[in-house]
């Protein structure tokens, strides 16, 4: 018997246009409705993102997940699955590298980083 995998929620925290938002599934179909550019393909994009690393259409241009209104927020997408009856939490957060060097008054941009989670554990 093949192995099923059903997502059961998606939580976002600053990815892209959500604040914060909330997908809950019933674990046998998901609808994601709503009104043309209120961030249905981003829902997508971030399932896409925790699975794969990657984008839709395969970017690995992370950057780009970030909210407009504050790049330094942590952007976070947290994905349950339920694996054959077992729960599965996988959790990915984004953010910039900040760094304040000795002798310099202000903080510099270093990179980004990306932290994994899996059912709590990093």
């Amino acid at each position: 018997m093949p192995n099923i995998i059903t997502i059961t929620r998606l939580s976002l925290t600053n990815y892209r246009n959500y604040g914060s938002a909330d997908f809950a599934f019933d674990g046998k179909s998901g609808q994601i409705c709503g009104a043309n550019m209120v961030g249905k393909t981003n829902a997508l994009e971030a399932i896409e993102w925790v699975l794969t690393d990657k984008l839709l259409g395969g970017s690995s241009d992370v950057a780009q997940i970030k909210p407009l209104r504050d790049t330094k927020a942590k952007a976070t997408a947290e994905l349950a699955l339920d694996a054959d009856g077992k729960a599965i939490t996988l959790l990915k957060e984004f953010y910039e590298k900040w760094v304040r060097h000795a002798g310099s008054a202000e903080a510099a941009m270093e990179g980004y980083c990306t932290d994994y989670t899996v059912n709590g554990a990093k």
